[in-house]
C-alpha cells in the first residue's frame, strides 16, 4: 500500500529573512547558490519550511499514515515556484516567488524548471498519486496527465473550473470548491479543528480526513480508491474521517 502526494508550496514560510531569494536569483544558478550560502543558517527541509494551512494539514495526514503503516507508505513531493518539484526532505532557502504573480511568464518559467517532466517521471511506479494543487499550478504541470502504468490511479483534488483539464482514463477528479467548503463547515464538529475551513486550505483538510480513515480501514480502502474512477470512494472516506480522532 503506497501513496504519492504532490502538493503546492505556500507563501508562508517557517523562516523569514530580510532578503529572501527572488525570481532573479533562481534564474541564475550561480547566483542562487551564492545566495543560499548567505542564507545557509535559514535553510530548512521543505516539509518544515512551508507553514501555510494546506501544507500543515497535508503533513498531519502524512504523519498519521506513516505512524500506522511505516515511512515508506507515503511520499510527498512539493511543487515550488522557485525550486521546481522538490522532495520533502530537500533543504531550501526562504524565497518570495509565486506562480500567481507571474501571469504570462508562469508557463515559461515552469518549463524552465522542468516541472511537467519531473511530475510525469515521479509518478512512475506509484499505484495511487494524489494531487493537491491550486489553480496556478495546473499550468505548471501541463495537464492533462495520463497514468504512467496500467492500473495506476491519479486523483486530483481541485476546484470545478479545472475539471475539464483532467479528463483521461485512470484520472479521478475530486471537487474542492465553494460548495464543498460550505458542506464541510456543516459537517465538522464545532471546535474540532484549529483553523477555519476555506477554499485555500480545503484540499489539505480533505487529504487529512481521508488519511484518518485510511489509518482505520487500511488496505481495503486504498484498493477501492485505486479502482474507483469516480470521487465517491475518496469522499466517503473523507466524510468518515471528519469524525475520527487524529492519531
Amino acid at each position: 500500500m503506497r501513496v504519492l502526494v504532490i502538493s503546492s508550496c505556500t507563501k508562508r514560510k517557517l523562516v523569514r529573512v530580510a532578503k529572501p531569494l527572488t525570481l532573479e536569483d533562481f534564474k541564475d544558478p550561480e547566483r542562487r547558490i551564492a545566495r543560499e550560502k548567505e542564507l545557509s543558517s535559514s535553510m530548512r527541509e521543505a516539509a518544515e519550511m512551508y507553514t501555510g494551512d494546506q501544507h500543515v494539514e497535508v503533513m498531519r495526514g502524512v504523519k498519521g499514515i506513516r505512524e500506522r503503516f511505516g515511512t515508506q507508505a507515503v511520499c510527498v513531493r512539493i511543487i515550488s515556484a522557485g525550486y521546481g518539484l522538490v522532495s520533502e526532505d530537500r533543504p531550501i532557502a526562504p524565497y518570495d516567488v509565486t506562480f500567481s504573480n507571474m501571469k504570462r511568464e508562469a508557463a515559461a518559467w515552469a518549463k524552465c524548471l522542468h516541472i511537467a517532466d519531473d511530475v510525469r517521471e515521479t509518478i512512475r511506479g506509484w499505484p495511487l498519486a494524489i494531487f493537491l494543487l491550486g489553480d496556478d499550478y495546473f499550468a505548471a504541470i501541463d495537464t492533462p496527465i495520463s497514468p504512467s502504468d496500467d492500473g495506476q490511479r491519479l486523483l486530483f483534488v481541485a476546484k470545478p473550473r479545472v475539471a475539464t483539464r483532467l479528463s483521461a482514463i485512470g484520472v479521478t477528479w475530486v471537487p474542492a470548491g465553494e460548495h464543498e467548503v460550505r458542506d464541510f463547515r456543516r459537517l465538522v464538529p464545532a471546535g474540532s479543528e484549529d483553523r477555519p475551513i476555506l477554499t485555500t486550505n480545503l484540499k489539505g483538510f480533505l487529504f487529512e480526513w481521508y488519511a484518518r480513515c485510511l489509518c482505520v480501514e487500511g488496505k481495503p480502502l486504498w484498493e477501492r480508491t485505486c479502482q474507483d474512477p469516480t470521487a465517491d470512494t475518496f469522499m466517503e472516506a473523507v466524510r468518515k474521517g471528519v469524525n475520527i480522532e487524529p492519531s
